[in-house]
């Protein structure tokens, strides 16, 4: 992130444009850095690539401690559906990707959020999981989550996020 463009912003217009970006607002932004700009200010393309920058850091938390699989266990357990499954399915906010844990149940059909995981950072601490990795953190919770539950891992895209990911409900059963 450019922390020229950032340093050179009055307290409120920080605040303003940070209130514009948590809304997806890109182009009430964009007037604000410009209009804030004293003399010629950042171009048109730096301002715009300062707060592409700038919503991705807004909207990736901050790293917390690894989450624990027998507690998100514990979670999936008080469900008010018996959880048939753990799935792990690819999300994205603004120009930021992660992964959801999901407990799924298909009879009747019924999911329910266990964790959000966002650039590998819940379980660097633990050890084996290379930065920006949200496939491997991912599997590797989801995994020990449903072994806890004594039911099934799905993760229908862990190449990424994209267009046609198979869901559990939708995959292939054997008869």
């Amino acid at each position: 992130m450019d922390d020229r463009i950032w340093n050179a912003l009055p307290a409120p217009v920080r605040a303003l444009v940070d209130a514009h970006l948590r809304d997806d607002r890109m182009i009430p932004a964009v007037m604000a850095v410009r209009e804030a700009s004293a003399g010629p200010g950042p171009g048109l393309r730096a301002t715009v690539d300062f707060l592409v920058e700038r919503q991705a850091a807004l909207a990736a938390p901050a790293p917390t401690a690894a989450p624990d699989p027998a507690e998100l266990a514990a979670l999936a357990e008080a469900l008010p559906f018996r959880p048939e499954a753990v799935e792990a399915v690819w999300r994205e906010q603004g120009e930021a990707s992660f992964v959801l844990l999901l407990a799924v149940a298909s009879g009747p059909y019924a999911e329910a959020e266990l964790a959000a995981v966002r650039s590998g950072a819940e379980l660097r601490g633990s050890g084996g999981v290379p930065p920006g990795s949200e496939t491997g953190v991912a599997r590797e919770l989801g995994r020990a989550v449903a072994e806890r539950l004594g039911v099934s891992f799905w993760f229908g895209a862990p190449e990424g996020p994209g267009e046609g990911a198979v869901r559990w409900w939708q995959r292939p059963r054997m008869v």
